[in-house]
């Protein structure tokens, strides 16, 4: 099993930018053939949220984004 731990410098809010970061590790993980990609903790809404995870609009954002990464990672599990 191939484990990739990758450090990610995600934006507080910025879940669309944060997006993209993790979309860049997942193609470069796939690329490798990694079998286990372990992100960040609170990497798709950035570290930390406070206040944030009060808004009803960002955490949909936050369920949304969560399930474009399901689908870029349909090979192999990511771990965030």
């Amino acid at each position: 099993m191939k484990i990739r731990l990758e450090q990610l410098n995600p934006t507080i809010g910025d879940v669309n930018g944060n997006v993209a970061l993790i979309k860049e590790a997942i193609s470069h993980a796939q690329k490798a053939d990694i079998d286990l990609l372990v992100l960040p903790e609170l990497v798709v809404c950035g570290y930390i949220p406070l206040d944030l995870l009060e808004r009803q609009d960002f955490l949909e954002a936050i369920y949304e984004a969560n399930q474009q990464i399901v689908e870029m990672s349909r090979d192999m599990a990511v771990l965030f």
